[in-house]
């Protein structure tokens, strides 16, 4: 009986664990050292067996700690692919594997939001078409206090039920670069509707002032996780030994009435500390927050112009703003976020892909000059601007006062606005769209709208 338990014990071996990451359908990033790993018997060697390069087998030893990690190169052709695992007497192979692009898709709810919470089905723009090249990989919604090794997930191919599940942003954000690229694109999304940027942030990476500080300014509630940490330990962690090209996020909105002055800070913290744990230098692109009339006042414009200035301190980053794709500045989930992946997507197509085709640039005012009893704004935009309705909306001035009134704008020749009130007979400041629900009506001849402005640095409180 003896000699029996002890062939047993030889004889059994650990079980060869793999991420959910690592499995069937996955995209990896093409052209680029991507990393493996798991867990298996301790001192047992493992083998590791790329169809792309069959002859260069790895080979390593698993650790005593009985975990392990490797890396891979990838070509560039897309695949299918697949990678075999030999260790033991267990041999594990991920099947149809694609080479191509992987992008997170991370924030609260308008992030997550899918076809589910309201999309018109109907509505020919939303129709949803298989597309073997696009993959999703949603994160299962978990939070810790401390960082967590694995996350729980699956990739699957784009179909009319896989996509109306995952983030609606992401998969047009996807489409749109995976047509005019012929890249397949992965999209990996870890969001969680109702939280704040601190709960994805590492608690190292939080600028100097105290936790306990820090903790005070979030607000409590039953239904989303928002201790500081909290879902980067278990939704972001888990991801950082895989090679991503960038990431898009869509976050802020409740942080608009906490951090309405400081969230840019907190969002350069973010970027950067995302990128350490990587150790990869990832394109970074944000979306503003959208109109809402719940916020107090001046708050979500201010930190729109915050998600705006963070690209003064982070490399690689860009950020859109969606003001006119609002139809009801009472829902704090608009629905045209179609629209939204679009602009995110031809950012990026500009800016990552080189492709010159894209004019994504919004309008901007340049400077203003303050004369007698107007401003004159002068502008750049592609071709002239053009009101939608018979009055342009949007435009305040101030005296010396501080006092802002809404004021009467008129076109002028030359890429100029004269701005001008009864109410302010020498204006020192102006504003564009500086408000909570302010809904821009200038566009440009890409349809574009005039982006938010001020001239003033007053404090918002």
């Amino acid at each position: 009986m003896l000699s029996m338990c002890s062939w047993l014990n030889l004889s059994a071996q650990l079980p060869l664990k793999l991420p959910d990451l690592l499995s069937d359908h996955a995209v990896l990033q093409k052209n680029a050292t991507v990393k493996l790993w798991g867990r298996g018997p301790g001192s047992f060697e493992l083998k590791i067996v790329a169809s792309w390069s069959p002859a260069d087998t790895i080979r390593l030893q698993i650790g005593a700690e009985c975990s392990w990690v490797t890396s891979l190169q990838t070509p560039a052709e897309k695949g299918p692919h697949s990678i075999v695992f030999i260790c033991g007497n267990e041999t594990k192979k991920i099947s149809d594997i694609l080479l191509g692009d992987v992008w997170l898709c991370a924030g609260q709810s308008n992030m997550e939001f899918n076809y589910d919470w309201g999309i018109n089905r109907n509505d020919s723009n939303y129709s949803i078409v298989e597309n073997n090249e696009i993959r999703f990989f949603e994160v299962e919604k978990n939070y810790d206090e401390i960082p967590v090794s694995d996350c729980r997930g699956k990739w699957v191919k784009c179909d009319p039920v896989s996509a109306s599940k995952f983030s609606t942003v992401g998969y047009f954000f996807g489409k749109n670069i995976q047509q005019n690229t012929q890249t397949p694109i992965g999209l990996i999304g870890a969001y969680w509707g109702g939280t704040n940027i601190q709960a994805w942030m590492p608690s190292a990476a939080l600028p100097p002032v105290s936790e306990r500080q820090q903790g005070t300014y979030i607000e409590p509630y039953g239904w989303a996780p928002k201790g500081i940490s909290t879902l980067f330990n278990a939704m972001i962690y888990p991801l950082h030994r895989y090679s991503i090209k960038g990431c898009i996020w869509y976050q802020g909105e409740a942080n608009v009435d906490w951090e309405w002055n400081s969230y840019g800070v907190l969002l350069t913290s973010l970027v950067k500390s995302w990128r350490h744990l990587f150790e990869n230098p990832f394109y970074f692109y944000a979306v503003q927050v959208a109109p809402w009339n719940g916020y107090k006042k001046l708050r979500a414009a201010a930190l729109r112009e915050q998600i705006e200035n963070a690209g003064r301190s982070i490399p690689r980053y860009g950020s859109i703003a969606i003001q006119d794709l609002v139809p009801d500045t009472a829902n704090i989930h608009p629905d045209r976020k179609r629209e939204v992946g679009l602009r995110l997507s031809d950012l990026v197509l500009k800016e990552v892909y080189d492709q010159s085709a894209f004019q994504p640039y919004p309008p901007s005012i340049l400077k203003v000059d303050f004369k007698n009893r107007s401003a004159l704004a002068t502008y750049q935009a592609t071709g002239a601007l053009q009101a939608k309705g018979t009055n342009i909306s949007g435009f305040q001035l101030a005296g010396a006062d501080s006092v802002f009134y809404p004021a009467k704008a008129q076109l002028l020749r030359n890429n100029k606005i004269e701005v001008s009130s009864p109410k302010v007979a020498k204006p020192v400041a102006l504003r564009y769209c500086f408000e909570n629900t302010a809904v821009p009506n200038l566009f440009d001849k890409t349809g574009l709208p005039l982006k938010q402005f001020r001239t003033d640095h007053y404090i918002i409180y």
